[in-house]
């Protein structure tokens, strides 16, 4: 079953971004902390579809194990 939420998160971090680089104007480490937490989100929800649902251990080795599987997402702005 695909997580419905990494879509939601997806449509949150397109909100993001005008309000990161209205943000980055004037503190560009808060920005920062801003992408760096929006790329964490899609990031976990990424790994969260790829764990074993009966004991919630993530499939790591056999993540690791399959070279072309990666995990592509744009970050919430462009370069800092």
């Amino acid at each position: 079953m695909k997580l419905e939420v990494q879509r939601l998160i997806l449509e949150v971090i397109a909100l993001m971004r005008p309000l990161v680089a209205r943000i980055r104007r004037q503190d560009r480490k808060l920005a920062g902390q801003l992408v760096d937490a929006a790329n964490s989100m899609v990031l976990n929800t990424g790994e969260a579809e790829y764990s074993d649902p009966g004991t919630r251990t993530p499939r790591a080795r056999a993540f690791t194990r399959r070279p072309g599987r990666r995990v592509r997402y744009a970050p919430a702005s462009g370069p800092r």
